[in-house]
């Protein structure tokens, strides 16, 4: 069957790139890879679909990558890329990289037919003092897939292949619905620990700094304060959460933004972040980076938790480790 590929567009390599550890030379985009055979067959999402990948901030899917890589790619025509992110596979070693960017293109090209389609791997960025900067990306990059290949790509976001799983997203930033994990409590009573977020969230200063934040977004262009909060309020989720090592609970708090500015929300989530979340019964609870999981490589579970472990049919769902 012949399948059309759009021009391949490839990025341009900014000086001030140091050496990558990105693949070798691919075979030809007009031939398939002789080295890893792809069956095309992948996991059909769930009838409820595919659980979200609840990630720490809008940047989070490119943080850490340097910067002239990261430009490069996002001087790319983003409608025939995709950000890919693989089930339990971090930053690359400089002798792994070629092996998994091949392995990554095999099931790309086994998914879309784009024998076009390149993946480049991430380059860590350094600090000052020419420390890489942690944590390490775990973000690829695959460009000259087809416009109709792409979205699908990114439509659907979760792929799960005999050989390889994968997530597909927009290099662009995404506000999240998760805000922190609060740690601390002695309790995990779900109810307990909602009212008493709500209850925090809803003291007068945090309701008009939340109503500040949306007077630009066009959601709620013409709506009281009080209107602001009800709506916002309406999506507020907390969801107990177990951590290996400890006996203490954990709880992610989920709210809907009141800004589309990225910045905007993380000076928003910071200050949310500091207050004070105190139950009589359960003690106080506050934030707590570190929970992070290597599977899907969000950030409001551990990969023992992770979701995708639980689907059936899900590569590597048997092979967690923690």
């Amino acid at each position: 069957m012949e399948t059309r590929t759009a021009e391949r567009v490839l990025p341009t390599p900014a000086n001030a790139v140091p050496p990558s550890p990105s693949p070798s030379p691919s075979p030809s985009p007009a031939q398939p890879s002789g080295r890893t055979l792809f069956s095309p067959i992948f996991l059909p999402p769930p009838l409820e679909g595919f659980p979200p990948v609840h990630r720490s901030d809008p940047m989070a899917l490119t943080r850490n990558i340097h910067p002239g890589q990261l430009q490069d790619w996002l001087n790319n025509t983003q409608s025939t890329c995709a950000a890919l992110q693989i089930y339990g596979v971090g930053y690359p070693s400089v002798d792994r990289a070629e092996a998994i960017t091949s392995g990554l293109r095999a099931a790309l090209v086994a998914i879309t037919g784009c024998y076009a389609v390149e993946v480049a791997a991430p380059i860590a960025a350094r600090d000052e003092h020419d420390e890489l900067l942690f944590p390490l990306p775990a973000t690829y990059f695959a460009y000259g897939l087809t416009e109709e290949a792409a979205t699908r790509l990114k439509a659907q976001i979760c792929w799960s292949t005999s050989a390889i799983s994968f997530f597909a997203y927009d290099l662009a930033p995404v506000i999240p619905n998760f805000l922190f994990t609060l740690h601390g409590f002695t309790k995990g009573d779900e109810k307990a620990l909602e009212e008493t977020v709500r209850r925090t969230f809803l003291v007068t200063r945090f309701c008009r700094f939340t109503a500040s934040f949306a007077v630009n977004n066009p959601r709620f262009r013409g709506y009281s304060t009080d209107r602001i909060i009800e709506t916002l309020m309406r999506t507020l989720e907390v969801k107990v959460v177990r951590v290996p090592g400890t006996t203490l609970q954990a709880v992610n708090v989920h709210c809907a933004s009141p800004t589309t500015s990225p910045e905007l929300w993380c000076l928003w989530r910071d200050a949310l972040g500091a207050a004070q979340y105190v139950h009589s019964l359960c003690r106080e609870g506050f934030p707590k980076r570190g929970l992070t999981c290597s599977g899907c490589h969000g950030n409001d579970h551990v990969r023992k938790g992770c979701p995708f472990a639980m689907l059936l049919g899900w590569n590597s769902s048997h092979e967690l480790q923690e």
